[in-house]
């Protein structure tokens, strides 16, 4: 539990710069929504589960690291990162919950003025935290001997400008 929270509280970092660009929310793993990134130094790629977009693994700082694996999104005519995605596998789904809800808890009581949601039918126990343009989802998918935590940062307008495509 102790080791969850720490993790939860590591996720969420720290700054409430919109106004010198960066997003409303911001959660550190060493790249920034809005900015321009070179695939070609991608770690890795694979194809979101949904939709047709291509996920770039970063290879983050060390602690981010035992947070789990790191990938952004990119637009496709300049390659600045839209969405920033944490996926982290677990054997048990105990854990994969503490660190949604922790992680969700965080982020409320670090943007206290900004919007919250829960998907009360989702059965991934889906949370959000909207403020301006970004929003930050956290879910805890769970099958049978594994579960997964999902953390997804979004740059809104951004992500819009890709969808009308």
């Amino acid at each position: 539990m102790r080791k969850t929270a720490a993790i939860a509280a590591a996720f969420v970092a720290v700054s409430l710069n919109a106004s010198a660009g960066q997003p409303a929310i911001d959660i550190s793993h060493g790249v920034q929504l809005g900015q321009p990134f070179d695939p070609e130094v991608a770690i890795g790629k694979r194809e979101a589960s949904i939709g047709d977009k291509m996920l770039y693994q970063i290879d983050p700082d060390a602690q981010t690291k035992a947070r789990g694996k790191v990938y952004v999104a990119l637009t496709p005519d300049d390659n600045r990162v839209y969405e920033i995605w944490a996926i982290k596998h677990f054997q048990d789904s105990t854990p994969c919950r503490e660190l949604r809800d922790e992680t969700f808890d965080t982020l409320k009581a670090r943007y206290p003025d900004a919007e919250t949601k829960r998907a009360m039918m989702s059965l991934d126990g889906r949370r959000s935290v909207i403020k301006g343009d970004t929003k930050v989802s956290t879910a805890c998918k769970t099958g049978i001997g594994k579960s997964t935590f999902y953390l997804r940062h979004r740059h809104t307008a951004l992500h819009n400008q890709v969808a009308e495509r």
